[in-house]
């Protein structure tokens, strides 16, 4: 368990780093083929990160409770964080759909998962 939590701090770490890098917060940087690197370490270490999520199993009540928990906050965190973009965008004028796209599914999958999980468990 522990050297599983490790690794996967660290893919998400690193998916977090490469995608804070995209930002380009400073414009630095903007060399087409380094934008295409950091985008394709994204999606990379993104897969990565989920094939753990998905492999990981439980085998106590804690561990389910707490998975749950994380998963729970993941979830809120990312659609309050699209939503709050939404927002902002509207606000500024400056509507970005793909951002709408993004929250629905969000709360589309979330939707999907109880259902799937209620018939399947």
């Amino acid at each position: 368990m522990k050297s599983n939590f490790t690794l996967e701090s660290v893919l998400a770490g690193g998916t977090v780093l490469a995608l804070l890098l995209l930002v380009n917060p400073g414009g630095w940087w903007m060399p087409d083929m380094f934008v295409m690197t950091l985008v394709c370490v994204s999606a990379l270490l993104f897969f990565l990160f989920m094939g753990f999520v998905f492999a990981e199993s439980v085998h106590d009540e804690r561990e389910e409770l707490h998975r749950y928990i994380a998963a729970r906050l993941g979830y809120l965190g990312g659609a309050s964080v699209l939503m709050v973009m939404v927002m902002v965008g509207e606000f500024r004028h400056t509507h970005n759909d793909d951002l709408v796209y993004a929250l629905g599914a969000m709360i589309l999958m979330k939707v999907i998962g109880m259902i799937y999980a209620k018939k399947r468990y």
